[in-house]
């Protein structure tokens, strides 16, 4: 998608790939101005999605599935159906991110001290890793009274300590993507900053 983002051409794309992008440029004309930072365009974005999409509640309730969003897992649930599960909301803020030159990554990994699987991204901001946890921002209840339409920055550019702390996200996949953004020489720990700021 990217490739075709660049082109400014994706009339050789599948429908649902065309129907992607048509929506993230429609968003991005909307939101994102030249002169606003790499910061204000991440947050546009992440308030935008917030606003934009749901959890996709029958993954949840439904032990079967049946009535889930088969699309839930990729941006095309979230950008068109408007139904999203963590994967869905994760991918969608990366291509997101990658239209938009703002390196992120996606983080695979568990929650409530390893009983959920769920995935969440990376951003690099000014040399600085951070969290970003769309999902866990855009608040779902077990109440028949609905949440309060509001947006949330709680998981928004955290670090890792907090992730950890917060969410019980698992050390072993704090470790592991730490050691992996290194190796790849993408990670820059500099002596004297009492460690990175890098995200689980």
């Amino acid at each position: 998608l990217a490739d075709a983002w660049e082109a400014g051409d994706w009339s050789g794309l599948a429908e649902k790939d065309r129907a992607i992008l048509d929506k993230c440029k429609e968003v991005i004309d909307a939101l994102i101005t030249d002169n606003m930072s790499l910061y204000d365009k991440e947050l546009a974005i992440h308030d935008w999605m917030i606003a934009w999409a749901d959890y996709d509640r029958a993954e949840l309730d439904n032990h079967d599935h049946s009535q889930a969003d088969p699309d839930n897992d990729n941006p095309y649930g979230l950008l068109v159906g408007r139904k999203g599960i963590c994967l869905g909301y994760t991918y969608t803020f990366r291509l997101f991110m990658d239209l938009l030159d703002i390196e992120c990554t996606v983080v695979h990994g568990a929650s409530h001290g390893g009983a959920d699987e769920h995935a969440w991204n990376m951003v690099r901001l000014d040399g600085e890793w951070y969290c970003v946890d769309v999902t866990w921002d855009d608040p779902i209840t077990s109440s028949p009274f609905p949440l309060p339409d509001t947006t949330t920055h709680m998981y928004f550019n955290v670090t890792s300590d907090w992730m950890a702390r917060s969410t019980g996200c698992n050390p072993v996949v704090i470790r592991s993507t730490v050691s992996a953004l290194k190796k790849a020489g993408i990670l820059d720990v500099r002596p004297g900053t009492g460690g990175t700021r890098l995200a689980c």
